[in-house]
C-alpha cells in the first residue's frame, strides 16, 4: 500500500507541484490550503503517514497547527512531520525541530530533493517505528509488554479519568498442564484480541505477567459499566476457549478483575496497581470470573484481615504463575538467584550451566539496524528458553543464562538449539553470534553411575512423541536424550551407559525388535531396563520383546501420568536392583 501524505500549503501553486511530483513517485497525496482544513480532515479521515506542513500561512501557522494535531493523535503516537518554508532563518528551524519536526524542505522545491526527502523521512520513520514496536511489544500476544505497560499506565493515570484494572485469567494454569504450552499460548493471543477489540484505545493494553494483563477504561465511571466490561470480556473468552479447545474443555476458566477507579484514590500508578491487585485477590478468593472496583472499607478490610491459608495464597500464586518463557531479570536480582542455585546445587548434588551469548555487528550496519536486530536477537532467545531457565542482559549486545538441569551431556544440545532458533529468522544472516558455556559447578558428573542424573533415552522416529517424553521426564530429574533412530541408540551406547531405554516398535530401516537385537549384542548382555513404546496391539511382538527381555510396553499415545509412573517404577526396581546386587558382593568378600 502507498504511503498516505497530506501537503498543507496556502500557496496553491506549491500544492500542484507537491502533488504532481509525489504522486509520480507513487505516494498517495492530500492537499490542503490551510491548517484548519487539516484538523478537520484528519478528525474524519485519521493520520497520514506524513504531513508536509507550509510554516507561514494565515490564521494558524505552520507550528500551531502541528500542536494542534498533536492533540488529535491517539496518545503516545508521534505526528509525522517536515516543515515546507521558503525562509532561511535558524530560530524557525530549531523551533521546528524542538517542536518534532524530522525535516526541513526549502520553497521552491526541486521534485527530485521532495521526492528523496520524503522518502528518507519514510525510511527513517519506519525504522523507528518497528524499534519502537519490538521494544515495547510482547512478542507473542501483540499487546504492550510489562515495562511499556507501565510507563503507559503511569502517564493515563496522571493524566485521565476512567478504571484501572488488572486482569487474570482464571484455570490457566491447568490449560498449560493440560493441553501443552503451545496451546495455552493460542489462548492468551485469543484473549489478547478480545480486550483490543473491547477498548477505545487498543494501545492501552498490556501483558504484565504470565496469565495477567493491565488496561485502563477511559470515561468509565460506574460500577454497571466495570461489570459490564467484566461480563463481555468473560463471555468472549469461554467462546473462543472453546473453539480452540473443543470438547476436551472440562474444567472451569474465566477472567477475575480487581478494578480501582482513576482519580480517586490519586494519580500515582504504584499505588492505584496496588489497589486493583487488592480487589482481584478478592475476586479469586471469592469464586473467581467476575469484577471488584476498590472501595476505602474494602482497603480497610483488608488492613484488619491480612491473614490467609496455605492453600489460598498457594492458588494465587499458582495462578499467577509467569509464561513459558525464560525468566529477565535485573543484575541485582540475577545475583541472588546464582548464589542460590549456587547453594541448592551443592546442597542436593545438583547441576546447572552458565552460558554467555555474545552478538557481534558488523561497521556496515547503523545504529538503528543493530539496535532492531540486537532486541530481536533477546526476544528470540527468551522465548526458546524454558521457564525455568533465567536470563540478563551484560550491557547491549551480551546476554548471561542460567541454564538448571542441564548437564555436559546434553548443554551442547541446548545451545544448538537456541542457535537453530535465531538463524530461522532473516535478520541473523546480518551479525555473528558466538557462545560461550560452563558448568556452575565443577563437580557435575556423568549418569553412569557417579552422583549424577539417571540417563534416559527415548528411540522413535515421531519427533512428537520424542518432544512430549523428554518434557515430561525432564520434570523427574532425569538426564534426557532423545534418537529418532535405532541406529543412533547403537552410537551412543559405545560412549555412554543409560540407566533405561525408552524404544519405539515400529520405525524405519531398523525397527525395535532388530534394534533390541543389536543393542544385546553390541552391550554384551549388559542390556539396561528396555521399555517398548508401541501405538498398534501385535501380541506376536509383545511377546518376543519380552523374551528378549524388554521389562514393560507402553501403549501410544501415552498419558504423561502414565509414562512417568512407569518409567519411575522401572528405575525403582534397577536402583534396588543394583543396591542389593553391591549388597550381595560386599557380603561375599567379607566371608572370603
Amino acid at each position: 500500500m502507498a504511503n498516505w501524505i497530506i501537503v498543507v500549503d496556502d500557496d496553491v501553486s506549491t500544492l500542484k507541484l507537491a502533488g504532481h511530483f509525489l504522486s509520480k513517485a507513487g505516494f498517495r497525496v492530500t492537499a490542503l490550503q490551510s491548517g484548519r482544513l487539516a484538523l478537520d480532515y484528519v478528525k474524519e479521515h485519521g493520520v497520514p503517514d506524513l504531513f508536509l506542513l507550509d510554516i507561514n500561512m494565515p490564521d494558524l501557522d505552520g507550528f500551531h497547527t502541528l500542536d494542534l494535531l498533536k492533540k488529535e493523535m491517539e496518545p503516545g503516537k508521534e505526528v509525522p512531520v517536515a516543515f515546507l518554508t521558503a525562509e532561511e532563518r535558524n530560530d524557525q528551524e530549531a523551533r521546528g525541530l524542538e517542536s518534532g519536526a524530522m525535516d526541513y524542505i526549502r520553497k521552491p522545491f526541486s521534485p527530485e530533493v521532495l521526492v528523496s526527502r520524503v522518502k528518507k523521512i519514510l525510511d527513517v520513520q519506519s525504522q523507528m517505528n518497528k524499534i519502537v514496536k519490538t521494544a515495547e511489544t510482547d512478542p507473542l500476544t501483540g499487546c504492550l509488554n510489562k515495562a511499556a505497560a507501565e510507563a503507559t499506565m503511569t502517564r493515563l493515570c496522571l493524566q485521565e479519568t476512567g478504571f484501572l484494572c488488572v486482569l487474570d485469567l482464571d484455570g490457566f494454569k491447568s490449560v498449560n498442564d493440560v493441553f501443552g504450552h503451545d496451546v495455552g499460548d493460542r489462548i492468551l493471543v485469543m484473549f489478547a484480541k478480545i480486550i483490543a477489540n473491547n477498548l477505545e484505545y487498543p494501545s492501552e493494553s498490556g501483558r504484565i505477567g504470565g496469565d495477567e494483563f493491565i488496561v485502563f477504561l477511559r470515561n468509565q465511571k460506574r460500577s454497571e459499566d466495570l461489570s459490564r466490561f467484566s461480563q463481555k470480556i468473560n463471555e468472549e473468552y469461554i467462546a473462543g476457549a472453546k473453539l480452540i479447545l473443543g470438547d476436551r474443555l472440562n474444567f472451569s476458566i474465566g477472567v477475575s478483575i480487581g478494578a480501582v477507579f482513576v482519580p480517586t484514590y490519586g494519580r500515582d500508578y504504584a499505588e492505584l496497581f496496588h489497589l486493583a491487585d487488592q480487589s482481584l485477590y478478592i475476586v479469586k478468593r471469592n469464586g473467581k470470573h467476575g469484577c471488584r472496583l476498590y472501595s476505602t472499607s474494602e482497603g480497610q478490610q483488608n488492613q484488619n484481615n491480612k491473614e490467609m491459608d496455605l492453600e489460598t495464597i498457594t492458588a494465587i500464586l499458582e495462578e499467577r504463575i509467569e509464561a513459558p518463557s525464560a525468566m529477565w531479570m535485573g543484575r541485582e536480582v540475577f545475583g541472588s538467584i546464582y548464589k542460590y542455585m549456587v547453594r541448592y546445587i551443592n546442597r542436593y548434588h545438583n547441576c546447572a550451566y552458565r552460558a554467555l551469548l555474545t552478538v557481534k555487528a558488523g561497521p556496515e550496519l547503523d545504529d538503528a539496524r543493530r539496535a532492531e536486530i540486537i532486541v530481536a536477537f533477546k526476544s528470540t532467545i527468551r522465548n526458546s528458553l524454558r521457564n525455568s531457565d533465567v536470563m540478563m542482559e551484560c550491557g547491549e549486545h551480551q546476554l548471561f543464562l542460567l541454564l538448571p538441569e542441564v548437564t555436559e551431556y546434553n548443554i551442547e544440545k541446548v545451545i544448538n538449539r537456541l542457535m537453530d532458533k535465531w538463524n530461522k529468522s532473516e535478520l541473523a544472516a546480518e551479525v555473528t553470534v558466538t557462545t560461550e558455556y560452563a558448568p556452575v559447578h565443577p563437580t557435575t558428573k556423568s549418569p553412569d553411575g557417579k552422583d549424577g542424573n539417571e540417563l534416559v533415552v527415548v528411540v522413535d522416529d515421531n519427533p512428537a512423541s520424542l518432544k512430549l517424553a523428554e518434557h515430561f521426564l525432564t520434570e523427574q530429574d532425569l538426564d534426557v536424550v532423545t534418537l529418532d533412530s535405532g541406529e543412533k541408540l547403537l552410537e551412543l551406547v559405545k560412549e555412554r551407559t543409560p540407566n533405561l531405554i525408552l524404544l519405539d516398535l515400529i520405525m524405519p530401516d531398523m525397527d525395535g525388535i532388530e534394534t533390541f537385537r543389536k543393542l544385546k549384542r553390541e552391550m554384551a548382555g549388559k542390556v539396561p531396563p528396555v521399555i517398548i513404546l508401541t501405538a498398534v496391539s501385535r501380541p506376536e511382538a509383545e511377546s518376543q520383546c519380552l523374551r528378549m527381555g524388554a521389562v514393560d510396553f507402553i501403549q501410544k499415545p501415552f498419558s504423561p501420568e502414565i509414562l512417568v509412573l512407569r518409567v519411575q517404577h522401572v528405575l525403582e526396581l534397577a536402583r534396588l536392583q543394583k543396591n542389593l546386587t553391591e549388597a550381595l558382593a560386599n557380603k561375599t568378600k567379607e566371608e572370603e
